[in-house]
């Protein structure tokens, strides 16, 4: 595939998503697609080396999720190559993500790629989550971080008093539910459709128990 066929493929997907994209957001996600190409060789972002796969597997995934990403200043823990925060970012400019992930190197791709593609909406954090206490979120983002109880302990001091936690999985174990701790209160298990992806998806959506 040429940069053209991936810009197809993104406006495809995202439009199948209820997402209308403008030229500027699509080449911005292309860009980033090929500065994670460009990284990945030497700071190992992801796994995922395959452009087309980028596409379905980390670009239209993390877009998957528009429809719920409702806050105005949200944080995405553990974001390494910027997933889902930075595509989120491009695709609504007039909303804040803070990207937040201890390792380093990831950090210094995610301060470059802001740098390069212009997201003044994002803010990069170097730091482990269970030490970040600087300020409080209408929304928490967690994909590909561990268990759920795991995300539900680390992250919830994050969320402001009505904020949600939005919790990326892929097959969900029912038993990881009813291991959440007594704090946490599920407010939606929500199936995720992505475009070209024919694998399991869910969202479960979290709050503080009152």
């Amino acid at each position: 595939m040429v940069p053209g066929d991936y810009q197809d493929r993104l406006q495809d997907g995202a439009l199948q998503l209820g997402l209308d994209l403008n030229p500027d957001q699509l080449r911005k996600l292309v860009s980033y697609l090929q500065l994670q190409i460009k990284w990945n060789t030497t700071y190992n972002l992801t796994s995922i080396e395959d452009p087309a796969r980028i596409v379905t597997h980390h670009l239209l995934d993390s877009l998957s999720i528009w429809r719920h990403a409702t806050g105005i200043v949200s944080i995405d823990v553990g974001s390494g190559a910027g997933l889902p925060g930075i595509p989120l970012a491009i695709s609504f400019p007039d909303k804040h993500f803070t990207l937040l992930d201890s390792n380093g190197k990831r950090c210094r791709f995610l301060t470059q790629a802001k740098i390069e593609l212009e997201l003044a909406n994002i803010n990069v954090i170097h730091a482990r989550v269970q030490t970040y206490v600087d300020h409080e979120f209408d929304m928490v983002f967690s994909r590909a971080y561990g268990s759920l109880d795991r995300v539900a302990s680390e992250m919830e001091h994050l969320l402001a008093t009505r904020g949600v936690l939005l919790a990326m999985r892929g097959k969900l174990d029912g038993q990881e539910l009813s291991r959440l701790p007594k704090t946490i209160k599920v407010l939606a298990v929500d199936k995720l459709h992505v475009p070209f992806l024919n694998e399991e998806r869910n969202l479960v959506t979290m709050t503080r128990a009152l």
